[in-house]
């Protein structure tokens, strides 16, 4: 005789791999929505890889290049695990390397990398778009902001190019008798604040004036123009005051004469605190032009090399720590920057969107080791 099962016996069965295939389901979704998390928490330090990475790609592209040459690359660094063409992660970089024009000028240092500010206040993303390398769009950028300045400290010199690096690869190098539009240019020198403050528009240190043979203050900074002549030899010039007189106008008393002072003063640096902080100013189409032909004739890579030559006091006795200098060159294109900023921008695919950072590092081309690097904000 034959027995016959019960049909809530297939039901049951049913039901037991229904609930089976519903976990296992549920797992599987769990272990899914557990890697999209555990990618997505990576994702931050994925992209900042990927700008580190794309960072250093343009540190090599620029090992060879001369002060004011710039570059960039998209997609310099790629993360491509499937093989299938597409990057997980990639890295464009872009190398900065002139000054960038607000208002009617263009400023060395490059906006945000200068080392009168902070480091944790300043950062050159603040100013320019790391995409177009310009200054970013209805930006109000402070001029006189620390940030935009550089530090000058007692017994070390700085040197600012008067010179551009073209970026067609071809290594032609722009002066400022052959740069577009240039009229001149403004070298800016002024005491930090006295507060410790890093405001643009704070008090700042008067230096001690007194016990001067002129009455004018002791010299400050000494400046000259450097360069290398025809053969590659480094040359350093200071202008002769007998043969180039009346070539670069100054507004200090102690040079009425007419004698063309390579020397700043202290009663020149008090004066311009109130006045813009120009302390020596030249032009194209009168002084500086003559003082081109005749002192630097076959002069290559042309610098303006600043030495503070005296210790730093107020008018109370008390030390001062630096200085701060800023040039402002009034033409259509730019001059070099004395350093190159390099920005990587990192990307990640995320599981649920992409990923982005910015890495930044700086690197000395001019009166410095081209060899060394400083991580920027």
């Amino acid at each position: 005789m034959t027995h016959s099962r019960p049909a809530y016996s297939l039901i049951f069965a049913f039901i037991i791999m229904t609930v089976m295939m519903i976990v296992a389901a549920t797992t599987i979704q769990n272990t899914n929505d557990k890697i999209a998390t555990y990618r997505d928490l990576d994702g931050g330090t994925q992209a900042y890889l990927a700008a580190q990475s794309a960072a250093e790609k343009g540190v090599l592209a620029i090992q060879d290049a001369s002060p004011g040459y710039e570059t960039s690359q998209s997609e310099a660094y790629c993360l491509d695990p499937d093989g299938d063409g597409n990057c997980n992660s990639w890295g464009d970089f872009i190398a900065l390397a002139e000054g960038r024009a607000y208002g009617s000028y263009y400023y060395t240092p490059l906006f945000g990398t200068g080392t009168a500010g902070n480091a944790d206040d300043c950062s050159v993303l603040d100013y320019i778009d790391p995409t177009t390398g310009e200054v970013i769009d209805s930006l109000s950028v402070d001029v006189d902001k620390p940030c935009n300045w550089n530090k000058l400290l007692y017994g070390s010199s700085a040197t600012i190019p008067l010179f551009d690096t073209l970026n067609d690869g071809t290594g032609t190098v722009d002066t400022p008798d052959t740069l577009a539009g240039f009229a001149g240019w403004n070298l800016k020198i002024r005491t930090p604040c006295d507060d410790g403050t890093m405001d643009s528009d704070c008090e700042r240190y008067t230096l001690n004036e007194d016990g001067s043979i002129s009455g004018e203050g002791d010299t400050v900074v000494f400046w000259q123009l450097t360069g290398t002549d025809a053969d590659g030899n480094a040359v350093s010039l200071v202008p002769d005051d007998t043969v180039i007189a009346n070539r670069v106008s100054h507004v200090e008393t102690r040079i009425d004469a007419g004698d063309l002072n390579t020397e700043v003063y202290e009663s020149l640096i008090n004066n311009a605190l109130t006045t813009g902080y120009t302390v020596l100013s030249a032009n194209s189409t009168g002084h500086y032009q003559t003082l081109l032909t005749e002192c630097t004739l076959d002069l290559q890579s042309l610098s303006l090399q600043l030495n503070i030559v005296t210790p730093l006091k107020d008018d109370s006795g008390a030390s001062i720590p630096y200085l701060e200098w800023q040039l402002e060159t009034d033409s259509s294109a730019p001059l070099a920057d004395n350093k190159t900023t390099m920005i990587g921008q990192g990307y990640f695919e995320g599981a649920n969107h992409t990923y982005y950072s910015p890495y930044v590092v700086s690197r000395p081309t001019i009166g410095e080791s081209a060899n060394v690097y400083t991580l920027s904000n």
